[in-house]
């Protein structure tokens, strides 16, 4: 069920946007696991921001995603890989929200229904999709629990034909 007027805030936060392929994100993501079970940290929370997808130069499909770590216990960047900056905060107002839980296959689902639910209800998004999992090194394998935020404009989308001709009318 999609919720609208919803807040998503995450402070505190470390971030790294560039282009992934998928085995790449897997990389990263499993590369952070090990350095939090290392140092004994806990994560309460991996966001992502997936902003474009395009092709690279070996012709392979990449996208153009931001990873935001939010650790449950302050932590030093210099542990992190190269390329994360520290967030201090981020803060989405008016969001449309929905959870998801299952399997892997089905969180493409997820997006579909949003995007429908924006078109239906005549919606502006103003932010990508923002997926947060929360305690994601704690899930099982092949199970994704996930927070999906989309930040939207406070006024829907009016009607540009309707608006012109009501300000504009045509003359007999």
């Amino acid at each position: 069920m999609i919720q609208q007027n919803q807040e998503l805030k995450l402070t505190n936060s470390f971030s790294l946007r560039k282009d992934f392929s998928q085995e790449e994100m897997k990389k990263n993501l499993f590369e952070i696991k090990g350095i939090f079970d290392k140092q004994n940290l806990k994560m309460k929370s991996i966001t992502t921001v997936s902003y474009s997808v395009k092709k690279d130069e070996n012709n392979n499909i990449v996208s153009d995603t931001e990873i935001i770590l939010t650790p449950e216990q302050k932590i030093d960047l210099s542990l992190l890989p190269d390329g994360f900056a520290k967030r201090r905060e981020i803060h989405i107002v008016n969001a449309l929200y929905t959870h998801y839980e299952g399997t892997n296959i089905g969180v493409q689902d997820i997006f579909v229904e949003i995007s429908k639910y924006i078109k239906e209800n005549n919606l502006q998004p103003v932010t990508s999709a923002y997926s947060v999992s929360e305690k994601p090194f704690e899930q099982p394998m092949n199970y994704v629990a996930l927070d999906v935020y989309v930040g939207i404009n406070p006024n829907a989308v009016w009607n540009y034909k309707e608006f012109y001709f009501w300000k504009y009318p045509r003359w007999g």
